[in-house]
């Protein structure tokens, strides 16, 4: 990684929560056995440049709008045994800078409208002793992602990824802490990729939840797949890293039903958006 202090330190803090007994703190909880999360929502990002080298700018000849819809659900196979999907739409487009000289095509404008990477997970619960929780999941996400050669616009990588994870939590009345360190494997020569987070929360009032992630991602730099011209609008490139940091927010509404909304940034990064990233959803559990 570009940022290798950043890098190091957080994998050390992440090591130190999963292996420590007295402070597992990932999201290792699994669903009830007949029990289900459901949840539709969506999420935005607009931008015009990248970061890369930690910190440093690279300027696109876009403004490129990213919006996601999706639909995700977990369900209780047994005590130990969690299943998880996800259906992601997205919506892109990208469209000339007027405040640059640099010269594009005009058939290197346009949307995309498609699916992205359909995902599929299985979590298993290891221990559970008192608070604290610890379990392993399995991650595929299917390679059903669209790419516009023109354009450069992506609704996600064109591979098959799969990605191992070691997960542990605490919680208490009001409050909960997670971690999770793991791995990120993709065909198509894309780089194998580094993946952890460090998450806490609190309920400040009746039914009503504050929370903070810090996430990791970290190319192992190790593939050879070409982005062709998404270097232009910076979609799901290959070797992307980052730091970052957000703010999560959630309350039930009604009995079974909620609403979460979120929004993340970076500390640094290399060959990912340099702007902001929001979102909301509504949620049902039973």
């Amino acid at each position: 990684m570009k940022n290798q202090t950043a890098f190091y330190l957080f994998l050390l803090c992440s090591l130190l929560l999963l292996v420590t007994p007295a402070n597992l703190l990932a999201g290792g909880w699994t669903r009830e056995k007949g029990k289900g999360y459901a949840q539709l929502g969506g999420s935005y990002i607009g931008y015009n440049s990248l970061f890369v080298n930690g910190s440093e700018t690279l300027n696109l000849p876009f403004t490129v709008t990213d919006i996601t819809l999706q639909g995700y659900a977990e369900y209780g196979i047994t005590r130990n045994l969690t299943v998880i999907g996800w259906l992601p739409f997205k919506i892109a487009n990208n469209t000339i800078r007027t405040d640059t000289a640099v010269v594009v095509l005009p058939e290197s404008v346009g949307n995309l409208n498609a699916l992205g990477n359909i995902g599929l997970a299985a979590r298993y619960q290891l221990a559970r002793s008192g608070i604290f929780v610890v379990a392993a999941q399995l991650k595929a996400d299917l390679p059903t992602a669209r790419y516009q050669t023109a354009t450069g616009l992506r609704s996600g990588y064109s591979a098959l990824g799969i990605a191992p994870a070691l997960q542990a939590g605490a919680s208490g009345n009001r409050w909960y802490a997670a971690a999770e360190l793991g791995a990120n494997f993709r065909t198509n020569n894309y780089s194998t990729q580094i993946i952890g987070s460090i998450e806490g929360g609190y309920r400040i009032v009746k039914s009503f939840y504050l929370g903070g992630v810090i996430e990791l991602l970290n190319s192992l730099e190790n593939g050879s797949y070409v982005d062709g011209n998404s270097v232009n609008t910076g979609l799901y490139l290959n070797n992307q890293e980052y730091v970052s940091f957000g703010l999560k927010a959630w309350t039930k509404i009604a009995k079974g039903f909620g609403i979460n909304a979120w929004a993340f940034g970076a500390f640094s990064g290399s060959l990912v958006a340099k702007a902001p990233a929001i979102g909301g959803s509504i949620y049902y559990e039973w």
